[in-house]
């Protein structure tokens, strides 16, 4: 099955003394099991921001801590989709974006929806 939208998920802190990840899995009907699609995991008080091209089934998001936690200043978590998007996506955080290899190059990109960001590495 043909990929059918880009779901974006973004995952605010609210503080800089703690480091959340965020996982994307999506579950393997076969098996029973949970699979990674997705990640983002970047460093202590920056927001995380995943995508993935989806194909229909059961997909689950995992907030984890990957150092301490805050009780005072809650994370939160927004999800939207995207039924258009351009041929680079996913590649809306560093870990999942195209390598274009040295300068001069060319890529052209769209932001499809409020939380697309794009991403290149040269």
């Amino acid at each position: 099955v043909a990929p059918i939208t880009v779901s974006p998920a973004f995952l605010s802190t609210g503080t800089s003394n703690v480091d959340y990840d965020l996982t994307l899995y999506r579950l393997n009907p076969s098996t029973s099991t949970l699979e990674q699609v997705s990640y983002s995991a970047k460093g202590a008080g920056q927001y995380e921001l995943l995508s993935h091209l989806a194909t229909p089934g059961y997909y689950f998001i995992s907030v984890t801590s990957y150092q301490g936690s805050d009780t005072t200043n809650p994370f939160t978590l927004f999800t939207t989709l995207s039924d258009s998007y351009d041929s680079n996506e996913p590649d809306d955080n560093p870990f999942f974006s195209k390598n274009r290899g040295t300068a001069p190059f060319t890529s052209q990109h769209t932001i499809d929806n409020l939380l697309d960001e794009d991403w290149t590495k040269i």
